[in-house]
């Protein structure tokens, strides 16, 4: 990550080089906290702390044949696909028959607290999520 100070705006700007990005993998250990994605997907923090108040913004790695139980968060989830297909069915159970395929660049705003799971099929897919923290998941 870069800085660079805007001259008009008196104001520093953050400039990410994102073939840079360090992924971790989730371990899928118990709790409500980020380390408790399943595991399987990968992230990398863009901006912020995920364990903090205040926007957090990360990207999430999916890799092919991906099923995600059943969850919420507390807070409201806004999330860009960035490459590949997400598909994201809503409710309490994993019901493939009622997800919606979002392509790249497609926008999801998911409410705080409604319950949904995600899957990918045969390709990988990465997306790009904006919290304000700190993020939590409930699995169902």
């Amino acid at each position: 990550m870069n800085t660079r100070y805007d001259s008009e705006t008196h104001n520093l700007i953050l400039v990410h080089d994102f073939s840079e990005i360090k992924w971790v993998e989730t371990s899928g250990q118990k709790g409500e906290e980020i380390t408790s994605m399943p595991k399987g997907l990968k992230h990398a923090i863009i901006l912020g702390d995920p364990n903090k108040e205040g926007l957090c913004i990360m990207r999430v790695y999916y890799p092919p044949h991906f099923r995600g139980p059943p969850h919420f968060h507390p807070m409201a989830e806004h999330i860009t696909v960035l490459q590949g297909n997400l598909y994201v069915g809503l409710g309490d159970v994993v019901d493939e028959s009622k997800v919606e395929k979002f392509t790249e660049e497609a926008f999801i705003s998911m409410p705080a607290r409604k319950s949904h799971f995600s899957l990918t099929k045969d390709d990988p897919c990465i997306v790009e999520s904006h919290v304000l923290g700190p993020w939590r998941i409930q699995y169902l």
